[in-house]
């Protein structure tokens, strides 16, 4: 699986040179391979994100995830206010400042098209899918969605630690909630 992985990455950064190679497309790769995908479709995905569905500067300068993660914060602000009130006295009692425990999050999730996140494989699949279909609004959407189902429990925490397991443990019933904003 590896060579399998390194050689899509390869032929993907001699086609495209002006984003080479960034951390999160061997997630997005990865992925890929272990949904079923060879070489030829892995890389001829990948050449269709990154040709038609991302912006151009998405790998290489990240202004776009950034741009993405700045607007997903925004608007957390307004729908998800006590979430973002607990993080972010949660990120100022360990010497953090606003609401980066949030922007930690998202970056990953955007940069690695949610594929790389500890979210059941057919959820993934599910973003992926729709992203494919829809572009960039359903990474927003799906972020949303996750926060939704959190959104209670990071509520009502102090700890950094304690955020960083909510996410990785909150994830039963996204998929229902994900599938019903996409209709």
């Amino acid at each position: 699986m590896r060579n399998h992985l390194t050689r899509v990455l390869e032929q993907l950064a001699k086609y495209n040179p002006y984003i080479g190679y960034c951390q999160g497309l061997n997630n997005i790769v990865l992925f890929l391979i272990e949904e079923g995908f060879d070489d030829k479709e892995a890389f001829f995905v990948m050449k269709k994100i990154t040709e038609e569905i991302i912006p151009c500067d998405y790998y290489s300068t990240m202004n776009s995830v950034l741009a993405l993660v700045r607007l997903l914060c925004d608007t957390l602000s307004w729908t998800h206010p006590k979430a973002v009130k607990a993080m972010k006295l949660v990120a100022k009692n360990n010497g953090g400042e606003g609401i980066s425990i949030i922007t930690g999050f998202a970056i990953q999730w955007f940069v690695c098209l949610f594929t790389n996140t500890n979210l059941q494989r057919d959820m993934r699949r599910c973003i992926l899918d729709h992203f494919m279909m829809d572009g960039m609004p359903v990474l927003l959407k799906a972020a949303l969605c996750y926060f939704d189902t959190i959104e209670p429990k990071i509520a009502r925490t102090q700890q950094l630690g304690t955020c960083a397991t909510i996410q990785n443990n909150s994830t039963r019933s996204l998929r229902k909630l994900f599938e019903s904003t996409m209709i």
